[in-house]
């Protein structure tokens, strides 16, 4: 079986966990048993606490009789009464909590028995002495039967009171037994599982970095270019095998790929080198060098045999070359005149374009200052727009204030006419009151009279609040049509403006124009000058080209001997067939 170290870590992990829930199940098994004996403990204390309440509440019983009989007196019976209703619910707990072993069962049913018959006893003495008197009763109670009986249940409730205790015992004993084991479980159990789980970790740990480590060693020496290095790990069969086998097949490559460049630098170039796969980048690298390579020295090769032939075409071409030379020298001296000529009129023109230049500045100067002047009156027009049209909303204020004074004026007919009407049906009531109202028929008279001057006087401020609202109307209609003809007269002044702008433009696009035509002239005239000063020179340089042909028929013949001394060393690589 091949165990990877996946596998193995697998497995220690497996054992460590195991060892947790061994631990654990232990643990759980232990806390079981307490809790278990715990639910015993809580039973058995109750258990004991029934059984003294079983005799206490016999004892009430006996204790009701008694006063019963001394005293005849039915109230003394109150505690048996009450005893002997609680003692059918105590006796079936009592019952309830002894029925895990046969021992307590065969005791509590004795009990029981002995408790019915002491009851019937008390029960007895109770009847007769209500009957009979309590002679009869007495006789009852010195026959010593109620004493034994009740001896005999002091002593059932002592064994059931032993036996309990026992269980007491046993199970503190075995509460301290489960209890220890668990502590020595906790504190040995998890050390040692803590020792397991390092041991498997170091363990598992040596088994990955052992290995490791000389590959490690195995890649650094490779890494230094030592391919003669042996590779560790070989027989393995997890992952650090195969990681050795890799590094195996890497190195393989390696020397492959070493010799190769080998024999490239020996200059055989027929070396075939194949990518081991499609990201084998080194592989296609150097087989693409080798073709480069090989392609390069075949153009080597071509080059030579052209230079070799160039190196013949320019020796005869320096021949040539030499006799051109002096035809140029006699060329040179016609040139010269004509080259003179050309400066002579290349001044008459630099003077005429110096005057244009000047007519064309002083031009471009007025227009400039026309522009100026359509601004300033552009700007001013512009004001004269926003002023009339604050105007215009002023009025259109004064128009809508206009319409609030006729609501008002409306309101104030309507109340002149209210107080008209008031005034008129307090004189009827005054009338009617004969003398006592006629002074508030006076005064009825004098409202009415207000009230009509109120509504003359509403009618005059209506009529001159229309006659302000049509002048406004009339204003603002005025204020419209100036303002129509400000803005019109506006837009012609900034087209005029524009229109200028074209103007001085073009005029300064004409001044760099002239001054280039100027600049031109003038380069024209020195122009012709350095011709005149350059055939000097090139009547020199035809001298010096012919000196310079015989050095380039040397020249041409050094050429070709170094072309047949790279023939020869390229002669010495080996190409590819094709």
């Amino acid at each position: 079986m091949k165990w990877s170290i996946g596998k193995q870590i697998i497995l220690g992990k497996v054992i460590s966990i195991s060892v947790l829930i061994i631990i654990s199940v232990i643990a759980g098994i232990t806390v079981h048993d307490l809790k278990a004996s715990f639910v015993r403990h809580d039973r058995a204390g109750l258990r004991l606490e029934a059984a003294h309440e079983f005799l206490s509440l016999v004892q009430d019983l006996e204790t009701g009789q008694r006063g019963f009989l001394i005293t005849n007196d039915e109230s003394y019976l109150q505690p048996f009464n009450d005893a002997k209703a609680r003692l059918e619910g105590v006796q079936t707990r009592l019952v309830t909590l002894t029925e895990d072993t046969a021992a307590r069962k065969q005791i509590v049913n004795s009990l029981v028995d002995l408790v019915a018959a002491k009851q019937r006893e008390l029960e007895k003495s109770i009847r007769l002495n209500r009957q009979q008197g309590f002679e009869a009763a007495k006789a009852v109670v010195v026959q010593n039967t109620g004493k034994e009986l009740m001896d005999k249940i002091r002593a059932a409730v002592a064994a059931l009171q032993a036996q309990t205790e026992d269980e007491f015992s046993t199970l503190q004993s075995l509460v301290k037994h489960r209890t220890n084991f668990l502590f020595a479980t906790v504190w040995f159990g998890m050390p040692a599982a803590a020792l397991v789980m390092l041991g498997i970790g170091v363990f598992t740990s040596w088994l990955i970095t052992a290995p490791l480590r000389k590959m490690i060693a195995a890649a650094e020496s490779i890494s230094e270019g030592d391919l003669s290095v042996p590779v560790p790990e070989l027989g393995r069969t997890d992952e650090v095998g195969a990681l050795s086998r890799a590094f195996q097949r890497m190195l393989h490559f390696l020397n492959d790929t070493a010799s190769a460049s080998q024999r490239i630098a020996a200059g055989d170039l027929t070396v075939a080198i194949k990518p081991r796969s499609a990201h084998d980048q080194f592989g296609q690298a150097q087989a693409g060098m080798v073709a480069q390579l090989s392609r390069l020295i075949q153009q080597v090769q071509r080059s030579g045999i052209q230079v070799n032939s160039s190196s013949v075409q320019i020796a005869a071409a320096s021949r040539q070359q030499h006799s051109t030379a002096a035809e140029v020298a006699a060329t040179t001296t016609e040139v010269g005149a004509t080259a003179r000529e050309m400066s002579t009129n290349a001044q008459a023109l630099l003077k005429s374009a110096d005057q244009v230049s000047a007519v064309t500045k002083e031009t471009a100067t007025l227009a400039s200052n026309g522009k100026s002047g359509l601004n300033r009156m552009e700007s001013i027009m512009r004001q004269i727009v926003d002023a009339s049209t604050d105007v215009t909303a002023k009025f259109g204020v004064m128009d809508e204030k206009a319409g609030n004074i006729n609501v008002v004026i409306t309101t104030i007919n309507k109340v002149a006419d209210q107080t008209n009407l008031l005034s008129l049906n307090a004189a009827i009531e005054a009338e009617k009151a004969g003398e006592y109202g006629r002074g508030f028929a006076v005064v009825a008279a004098e409202i009415r009279r207000l009230a009509d001057q109120t509504a003359s006087a509403t009618l005059d401020i209506e009529s001159m609040v229309k006659e302000m609202v049509a002048a406004v109307s009339t204003g603002v209609a005025g204020m419209d049509r100036f303002t129509a003809e400000v803005q019109r007269g506006t837009q012609e002044v900034g087209q005029v403006s524009r229109q200028l702008d074209e103007v001085i433009e073009q005029v300064q696009s004409l001044a760099p124009n002239i001054m280039v035509v100027n600049d031109g002239m003038r380069s024209q005239s020195q122009g012709a000058q350095q011709i005149s000063d350059a055939l000097i020179q090139l009547t020199e340089a035809a001298r010096q080209t012919a000196d310079a042909a015989r050095d380039s028929t040397s020249a041409a013949e050094q050429l070709n001997e170094a072309t047949h001394a790279l023939q020869d060393l390229i002669a010495k690589f080996k190409l590819p067939k094709g």
